[in-house]
């Protein structure tokens, strides 16, 4: 739980929705899941966090998952503590990978370096 009490959270909760408006993902670690889910992120999911905030997550009507170190749904993913968030780094460091290596992105990277070496050439003439 955020430290600070009350307002502290409410002012936590007014930045996650603020920033997930442009974000690409929703994550977070240990027991940051009880800021979305009183944020209203994790409305009717399924999530996980630290095993003893597990039940608060259940006051906020979502569903704890207290034997995954990562629970993935749609662009929001938690984990369990705070060494799976090592693991969850690693999980989206490769999906973002991914994204790299799709047929679109590798056609444009290798256009440019085709075009940046076609300049090269003919700059020495």
């Amino acid at each position: 739980m955020a430290a600070g009490g009350h307002d502290e959270t409410v002012t936590q909760t007014a930045i996650v929705l603020r920033a997930r408006r442009t974000a690409t993902w929703t994550a977070s670690v240990c027991s940051g899941s009880i800021i979305l889910a009183a944020s209203g992120v994790l409305d009717g999911k399924r999530a996980t966090s630290h095993w003893a905030a597990l039940p608060v997550l259940k006051t906020f009507g979502v569903e704890p998952v207290g034997d995954e170190r990562i629970v993935h749904q749609g662009d929001v993913v938690t984990c369990a503590g705070v060494s799976a968030g090592i693991d969850l780094g690693l999980w989206l460091a490769a999906l973002m990978w991914r994204e790299l290596l799709k047929p679109a992105a590798l056609k444009a990277g290798t256009l440019l370096l085709w075009d940046q070496a076609i300049k090269k050439v003919r700059a020495r003439k």
